[in-house]
C-alpha cells in the first residue's frame, strides 16, 4: 500500500560512488510513500561496481526500476532529457544518486500537487553536507511571485528536491541539454508558463557536497556557459537586459575567483 502513482527520474554515470548510490537508494525506499516506477539513466558505460548496487536494489525491489542505458555519456541534462520520456504516472520526482532524502518528503509533495491543481513544480528547503559532517541550509522562496522574482538573477530552485505535475513537465518543454544549467533553465521555462510553482518550506533533501563542486562552478569555460544560458534567457524574453547584465556582473567575478574564495561566498553568504 505505500506504492503510489508517481514515478522517480535518475541518473547515474562512471565517476558516482557505489557507497554514495547506496545510501541514496536506501533513503529513498525508507519513504513513507513509494514511486510505483524509478526511471534510472545509465548515463554512459557504467563501473562494475555501480551496476552491482542497481542489480542488488533491482532484485530487491522488482518492477519498480526501468533501467535506460545510454551508449555515450550525454551530461545530467540530455539523460534527464532522455529518461523524462520514459515517465508513466502523473507525477515525476527528481531524486540525484548521491543525495539522503528525508522519510517523507515524497508524502509531503504529492499532497501539494495533489490538492493544488494549478501547481506544476514543487520543491523544498534543501540542507548540504561534506566529508566532515558539517551541514549549511540552501534556503528557497516558497511562494509563486518570490519564486519568479529570485529566478531574474539566482536560481529558485533546489534541483535535487522537486517533483513536477508530468503534464506541467512536458508542457515547458522538459529537460533539455544546457550543461551545468539545465536546471536552471527549465524553471524559466516553466516559470513560463500558466503554472504555478512552490516551495516547502522544509528540508527535505540532504545533498552531498565536495571541494570539486566549487571548482565546477567557476573558470572561463564556466563562465561561457553561464552567459550562453542567460543570452537564451534574455532573447527568449524570460530574462530583461538589467537582469542579464546585473547577473553577469555579480557572478562572473565569483567564477573567475580562485576555487578557495568561491567556497568560502557560497557557504558564508549563499548558505545559511
Amino acid at each position: 500500500m505505500k506504492y503510489k502513482d508517481f514515478s522517480v527520474l535518475m541518473s547515474v554515470y562512471k565517476n558516482d560512488k557505489p557507497t554514495e548510490l547506496v545510501e541514496s537508494l536506501d533513503s529513498l525506499f525508507k519513504n513513507t510513500v513509494l514511486p510505483k516506477q524509478i526511471v534510472l539513466v545509465e548515463d554512459g558505460e557504467l563501473t562494475g561496481s555501480l551496476r552491482d548496487v542497481l542489480q542488488m536494489f533491482d532484485k530487491k525491489y522488482p518492477e519498480v526500476f526501468e533501467f535506460i542505458k545510454l551508449k555515450k555519456n550525454r551530461g545530467l541534462g540530455g539523460a534527464l532529457s532522455v529518461g523524462q520520456e520514459y515517465v508513466k504516472y502523473d507525477y515525476v520526482a527528481r531524486v540525484d544518486s548521491d543525495d539522503i532524502i528525508m522519510k517523507n518528503r515524497f508524502e509531503k509533495q504529492l499532497e501539494v500537487l495533489t490538492t493544488n491543481e494549478n501547481v506544476g513544480l514543487v520543491g523544498a528547503q534543501m540542507s548540504e553536507f561534506d566529508e566532515t559532517g558539517l551541514k549549511k541550509k540552501r534556503i528557497v522562496p516558497t511562494n509563486h511571485c518570490e519564486i519568479k522574482k529570485r529566478s531574474k538573477l539566482r536560481s529558485p530552485m533546489n534541483h535535487t528536491t522537486v517533483m513536477f505535475r508530468t503534464k506541467a513537465l512536458r508542457e515547458a518543454g522538459g529537460y533539455r541539454h544546457f550543461p551545468l544549467f539545465e536546471d536552471y533553465d527549465l524553471w524559466l521555462r516553466m516559470l513560463d508558463t500558466q503554472w504555478k510553482v512552490e516551495n516547502i518550506n522544509s528540508v527535505l533533501v540532504s545533498a552531498r557536497v565536495s571541494e570539486a563542486m566549487y571548482s565546477r562552478r567557476g573558470g572561463a569555460a564556466y563562465l561561457r556557459k553561464y552567459i550562453k544560458f542567460r543570452y537564451d534567457a534574455l532573447m527568449c524574453k524570460r530574462i530583461n537586459a538589467f537582469h542579464f547584465l546585473g547577473a553577469l556582473g555579480i557572478y562572473a567575478t565569483s567564477m573567475l575567483m580562485p576555487s578557495a574564495a568561491r567556497k568560502f561566498i557560497y557557504s558564508t553568504m549563499l548558505r545559511k
